[in-house]
């Protein structure tokens, strides 16, 4: 079964998410391999704010395909975990992945994780923060809006 439904549903999505945001996603869904197009598995996790951990899915195997933050003018990182959010604590957990966010209002940071590294890698859950520090110290003023393009397991 194709990822029609998903696909169309993050398409439709698409113009409500800003032109940064829209940018990166149009050439993500345009690169994305066979095996993810064709799963029924791709969803689009949005947080207009991620002041604390937020666990985006508790599944063994759930991995992320691309990471979007916009910024709200404090710099700060975005952290992901391999993890459950029961199992996470922000500041002593150390993150899988971290990625700068910029101290500019409506900069756009993305990166994208492709690759069979990051399907072996998640193995627990996938859980994110947005601490100040990457070692996850420190609270955020003007917390980042976040996408997560993943895979459900």
């Amino acid at each position: 079964m194709t990822n029609i439904a998903t696909l169309t549903n993050v398409w439709a999505q698409m113009p409500y998410l800003g032109d940064g945001v829209l940018r990166v996603l149009e050439a993500v869904l345009r690169g994305l391999p066979q095996d993810i197009k064709f799963a029924d598995s791709l969803t689009l996790y949005t947080a207009a704010a991620v002041e604390t951990k937020v666990e985006i899915d508790d599944d063994a195997g759930s991995y992320p395909v691309a990471v979007i933050a916009q910024s709200k003018g404090t710099a700060c990182f975005i952290v992901l975990f391999d993890a459950d959010s029961a199992d996470v604590t922000v500041g002593t957990t150390s993150p899988d992945f971290g990625m700068p966010v910029s101290a500019t209002s409506g900069d756009i940071t993305s990166c994208v994780l492709l690759g069979a590294g990051m399907k072996t890698k998640w193995t627990t859950g996938l859980t994110i923060a947005a601490p100040l520090t990457l070692a996850g110290a420190g609270a955020v003023t003007n917390d980042p809006t976040v996408y997560v393009l993943y895979h459900a397991a």
